[in-house]
């Protein structure tokens, strides 16, 4: 090329090019995904105060049982974390919540529905809450909230649908609204058995 620059010169100058290039692309990706983020998070913030109202017009279990029926009082609300463990045994379960350590919270066996009414009402994001102990009311307040639950999740979805964010991110933006509003993934099973970890 008639010129003095060195081949190795060539070399070190297209190897220093080349790695600013990528920098520069690595550091688009990086700021494309936090802006995927925040997206994902306002309007995930935007659905759930749409579907809060409907959320907090019922209290589970309290809203589901007669006033009469007996009800016993949990209160978790000064653990930060929480864990939860449910185990069935014939007729019976075994609950026991933990504060995100040893330290057991609560622990007993209970009849099926009774369990139930806890496991769901604490994957709902109650922390102090009454449940009932008898199983006559605990299987209606499980009737009950399978009416009622599933048109928070329809409110949930529909409007992670109509979001702006597109169809690939909608399950992102759902998770996101789940999180917002303190519902564990679990929530929507009719039955939970096995073992979660949750934040307050």
């Amino acid at each position: 090329m008639d010129t003095k620059v060195t081949l190795e010169r060539l070399y070190a100058d297209l190897v220093t090019t080349l790695k600013s290039r990528l920098a520069v692309a690595e550091d688009k990706d990086v700021q494309t995904k936090k802006g995927e983020q925040i997206n994902i998070g306002t309007v995930a913030n935007g659905v759930a105060e749409t579907v809060r109202p409907l959320l907090e017009s019922r209290s589970f279990p309290e809203s589901f049982v007669d006033q009469d029926a007996n009800m016993q009082p949990l209160d978790f609300s000064h653990a930060a974390k929480l864990e939860i463990e449910c185990h069935p045994l014939m007729e019976q379960a075994l609950v026991q919540v933990r504060d995100g350590t040893t330290n057991v919270l609560v622990e007993g066996q209970y009849p099926r529905s009774v369990a139930q009414v806890i496991v769901k009402a604490i994957l709902l994001g109650r922390r102090k809450f009454s449940y009932p102990t008898e199983i006559p009311a605990a299987e209606t307040a499980l009737k009950g909230f399978s009416k009622w639950f599933p048109k928070v999740l329809n409110k949930i979805a529909m409007g992670c649908g109509m979001s702006a964010v597109g169809t690939s991110y909608e399950e992102d933006v759902y998770n996101a609204v789940l999180d917002t509003l303190h519902l564990d993934t679990h929530i929507s099973s009719p039955e939970f058995y096995g073992d979660v970890r949750l934040h307050n």
